[in-house]
């Protein structure tokens, strides 16, 4: 079946009280625009190689003046004209997330430059992209991702696992956040986190 498009997935989701965070493409700066005008709290971006993308990433999410993206209180970010101009600019600059994913070589050798542009929240290493462009070597990939992390220097970090030990392992590094994905059948699932109730990482402080 398929799937429905995100700007339509957004609302549903904010009508069921879910945040949603949105994959947009390379250089998608109108549907980073319509995501976040549907309601999403973020976006997640991929291929960044360098610190000038990541900051491209933070212009086409943001207003001005971290940002370039269009202005707007009718939209559903803006409760459709309920909230004031200034508390839309506000609440919008606080709350919308961009999310640098690292999934190249260049990337992973920018690491440091790209955690550290600002208006950049938290670095995503995407595993299988990364693997294939490291030759498609999943160990190197696997070491190259720690390289990132370390070089992170203090920004969020997130991971992709499909199971409990697999959250297990990439908090204790120091990830902040770990996407689940439907990799493992959805009958394992509970069995596996069941046992598992207080793997929760301490909050910290958002990132500027």
């Amino acid at each position: 079946a398929a799937h429905p498009p995100p700007r339509h997935a957004t609302p549903a989701a904010r009508a069921a009280g879910l945040p949603t965070l949105v994959r947009i493409g390379e250089g998608e700066a109108a549907l980073a625009l319509r995501v976040l005008d549907a309601g999403a709290e973020g976006v997640i971006v991929p291929h960044v190689r360098t610190a000038e993308e990541a900051s491209a990433a933070v212009r086409m999410s943001h207003y001005p003046p971290l940002g370039d993206r269009g202005f707007a209180t009718y939209t559903a970010a803006g409760q459709w004209g309920k909230t004031s101009p200034a508390d839309h600019a506000a609440q919008t600059a606080a709350r919308t997330l961009v999310i640098a994913m690292i999934e190249d070589a260049d990337g992973v050798s920018n690491a440091g430059a790209i955690a550290q542009t600002p208006g950049v929240d938290v670095i995503f290493v995407g595993p299988s992209d990364l693997a294939a462009a490291l030759g498609y070597d999943a160990a190197r990939a696997d070491d190259a991702r720690l390289q990132v992390w370390a070089a992170a220097a203090g920004r969020p970090v997130m991971a992709i696992v499909s199971t409990a030990s697999q959250a297990r392992q990439a908090w204790e590094p120091g990830a902040a956040r770990v996407v689940l994905t439907a990799q493992s059948p959805s009958t394992h699932l509970p069995a596996d986190w069941a046992p598992t109730p207080a793997i929760h990482p301490t909050e910290g402080p958002r990132a500027p």
